[in-house]
């Protein structure tokens, strides 16, 4: 997970995502990975593609994420991690 992150600050945005992608399959309940991939993926739509891009890419990427988040919940109401990624 941290690689992920320390790649994402350093601009590494490919070998983040690829990173939080390997966190995903390790761990398939992860609440962190799927919200910083999303990130990941915004900043390197906006450094490469410009800020237009980079909405479209959020909006996508959040509607793709919140059935996982969803059954997160439904799995256990009480995680409160998954509650707060969602939003």
């Amino acid at each position: 997970m941290w690689r992920g992150v320390d790649n994402l600050y350093n601009y590494n945005f490919e070998l983040s995502i690829s990173n939080l992608d390997s966190v995903m399959i390790r761990q398939p309940k992860h609440t962190v990975a799927p919200f910083v991939k999303i990130a990941a993926q915004w900043m390197k739509a906006q450094v490469f593609e410009g800020y237009d891009s980079s909405y479209a890419v959020i909006y996508r990427e959040t509607e793709k994420t919140i059935p996982y988040y969803e059954a997160l919940i439904k799995e256990n109401e009480n995680d409160a991690e998954a509650f707060l990624y969602l939003g």
